[in-house]
C-alpha cells in the first residue's frame, strides 16, 4: 500500500521504518493507530494508511496472520483493487492474473477493435473483464 501512488525511491525508507516498527502483521494490527499514522507522515493519501490498518486487522483475525494467497481473497482486502490484487497474486503467489493498467487497456482495445472509449464508465467496466479473457 505504501507504493500505491508513491515512487519506490520515496517509499523505501517508509517501508524500512514500518518493518522495523511492525515486524509481523499482528504487530501492525494491534499497534495504536496514532503510532501507525506517525510513521506514515509525509506519504500523504492518509486513506491508504487507514486501509493498511484495516487490512492488517483483517489478516490478523480472519487469516490468522497469514497473507491471503488467492486473487479473490486479496481483492477482498480494504484498499486493494483489481490492479493491485493482480500484481500481488501474480508476483507473490505466481497466480495467472494479468496486471492491466491504462496502457495495456489501450493496446487491448485497439487489438480487439473496441470502439468504446476506455475512460468511459462502460469502457472501464468492460476492461475489467480483460484479465479473465486474456
Amino acid at each position: 500500500m505504501i507504493l500505491q501512488q508513491t515512487r519506490v525511491d520515496q517509499g523505501w525508507s517508509y517501508y524500512e521504518k514500518f518493518i522495523t516498527a511492525f515486524p509481523t502483521i499482528h504487530d501492525l494490527a494491534v499497534a495504536p493507530e496514532q503510532q501507525v499514522f506517525k510513521l506514515w507522515e509525509g506519504l500523504g493519501y492518509y486513506s491508504r494508511c487507514r486501509n493498511l490498518i484495516a487490512t492488517a486487522k483483517k489478516i490478523d483475525t480472519e487469516y490468522k496472520g497469514q497473507f491471503p494467497s488467492t486473487y479473490g481473497e486479496i481483492l477482498g482486502l480494504k484498499g486493494i483493487g483489481p490492479y493491485t490484487a493482480a500484481a500481488i497474486s501474480s508476483f507473490a503467489f505466481r497466480l495467472p492474473h494479468a496486471v492491466v493498467d491504462g496502457n495495456v487497456t489501450r493496446v487491448l482495445s485497439r487489438y480487439f477493435g473496441e470502439t468504446t472509449p476506455i475512460d468511459s464508465t462502460v469502457g472501464k467496466n468492460y476492461s475489467l473483464l480483460w484479465p479473465t479473457v486474456c
